[in-house]
């Protein structure tokens, strides 16, 4: 029984002390994180390639821009339908006004220069959820942000951004404007 104690004791002293990119999920089984890290970095990667692109199009007298539709690519159906409903609610009830939208979620932002993520570390994972932390760079500020992700046909992707500061959870704000609005 004394064995049986000491081993599981230098099990979990082994455990705690174990450094890595590891995350243990509900059933205490430890996923591997550096792919989803990888993937977060891809996206943000992805991402600013197109605010940048839109820049240089800008710059070079274009008007007429028009970018990839980042969260299709990168978003969750459900994040997609949320924020379908609030386009389409806005575009019927706030007719050439700003509407819910005021800043951009992507760049926590209405302006966006010098964009970049660092620190990107995953809190909490399952098989097919995880949170993912960031700090997001933009304009000379440092946001931290907190990114909810779902695994979709086999590929993570982004539920709900939530920033720190200011504090917003955009997916709840969406939900809680369309049900006080209506």
């Amino acid at each position: 029984m004394k064995k049986m104690l000491w081993i599981a004791a230098l099990a979990a002293v082994l455990g705690a002390c174990t450094t890595g990119n590891h995350v243990a999920d509900a059933d205490h089984q430890s996923l591997d994180t550096s792919g989803l890290i990888e993937r977060v970095n891809g996206i943000y990667q992805g991402a600013f390639e197109q605010y940048n692109l839109m820049d240089s199009l800008r710059k070079a007298g274009e008007n007429n821009i028009t970018m990839a539709n980042l969260d299709s690519l990168y978003c969750t159906q459900d994040w997609n339908a949320w924020v379908g409903r609030v386009n389409e609610f806005d575009k019927q009830h706030n007719d050439g006004m700003v509407g819910f939208f005021d800043a951009d979620y992507w760049i926590m932002g209405q302006d966006w220069q010098d964009l970049s993520v660092s620190d990107v570390a995953v809190t909490a994972m399952t098989d097919s959820t995880a949170t993912v932390a960031l700090n997001l760079h933009n304009c000379g500020s440092v946001a931290p942000v907190r990114l909810e992700m779902v695994k979709e046909a086999d590929e993570w992707r982004i539920d709900d951004f939530i920033s720190n500061d200011p504090a917003i959870d955009w997916k709840a704000s969406m939900k809680e404007y369309l049900t006080e609005k209506k």
